[in-house]
């Protein structure tokens, strides 16, 4: 995350239990003066990554591309 975002934007940290899993969400939100406005969320589940988790978080993602991708990138 760029050190300005997190120096003068707005950050909200936040840690939960979801699905037996801890996750820490961090969510911003900086204004410019032209009213422009850049709103992020990121959310740290971990080194297990979980269709699960994902879909309970709102994301539609095809874990399966992630995983081969990261095996063919350790070979």
């Amino acid at each position: 995350m760029p050190t300005w975002l997190v120096e003068e934007g707005s950050m909200l940290h936040d840690r939960r239990d979801l699905m037996g899993h801890s996750v820490l969400s961090s969510r911003g939100r900086y204004v410019w003066d032209d009213g422009s406005v850049l709103e992020i969320e990121i959310s740290d589940v971990g080194n297990i990554p979980d269709d699960v988790i994902f879909t309970a978080l709102g994301f539609d993602l095809d874990l399966t591309i992630l995983l081969e991708k990261r095996r063919s990138l350790r070979v």
